[in-house]
């Protein structure tokens, strides 16, 4: 798998670079201070709070990009012939594609934590821990979902395929929502739905209600993440 890693790297040195100097870019505006009397102002503070968010998501699509690439790159039929005769083989590809992914989104979280932090030591604001471990995980979840696609169909295919099954996946939710017969709807499902709401608003994203659904949605994608790679092991291009 080094093997593989070094091949990414040196076939996408220029993309490296670019995600790189792209997240010291958009990290600029954590390192700025304003000024007390400004922060006063609540339309400000509340700007302020939603540009940090809205930078803190943009570097997960910025490293999501940087993945695309490198299975982009991967694609070509020479690099795909000489895997096939190594001892990792396809099967070790896949494995090293769904590490490398994971490992990404987690060292982006990281990063997306420790700016938050330094932001919040000079301005006092900052992106909630939760929304940051939110991020990690929705975004391992979408990597789950187009993994699969894109190791056996390209990036290009297999993006149109992630896409048709999302809306087919919606579709048949709302087709599912209109006339199937729903427990979750039921009148005592909704109220432990609102309470669950009320609950989580009062106590915060810090409190135990957000932390055991951000845990449970963890364990879930975990699980998917895993069923993602056996899916693509079966679906694997035989070269």
């Amino acid at each position: 798998m080094w093997g593989i890693l070094k091949n990414d790297y040196y076939t996408n040195t220029k993309m490296f670079r670019t995600t790189i100097l792209l997240l010291l870019g958009i990290s600029i505006p954590f390192y700025l201070k304003v000024s007390a009397s400004v922060l006063e102002d609540s339309v400000i503070l509340l700007l302020l709070n939603a540009g940090y968010f809205f930078l803190s998501f943009i570097m997960f699509i910025i490293m999501g990009t940087l993945i695309n690439s490198i299975i982009k790159e991967n694609e070509q039929t020479i690099w795909q012939m000489y895997l096939a005769t190594t001892i990792t083989g396809r099967k070790g590809y896949i494995a090293q594609k769904y590490i490398l992914s994971m490992v990404f989104y987690f060292i982006t979280g990281a990063y997306a934590w420790f700016v938050n932090e330094v932001a919040y030591q000079i301005n006092g604001v900052c992106v909630s821990k939760s929304f940051i471990l939110l991020f990690v995980i929705f975004f391992v979840f979408q990597a789950a979902l187009e993994l699969p696609c894109m190791l056996r169909f390209g990036t290009v295919y297999g993006g149109y395929i992630k896409i048709i099954l999302m809306f087919a996946v919606i579709f048949g939710i709302i087709i599912y929502g209109l006339y199937g017969n729903i427990k979750l709807f039921s009148m005592e499902n909704q109220d432990k739905i609102f309470d669950w709401t009320l609950r989580l608003i009062g106590e915060g994203l810090n409190g135990p209600t957000a932390k055991k659904g951000i845990l449970i949605a963890g364990i879930a994608t975990t699980v998917f993440y895993g069923a993602s790679y056996a899916l693509s092991l079966v679906t694997r291009k035989k070269l």
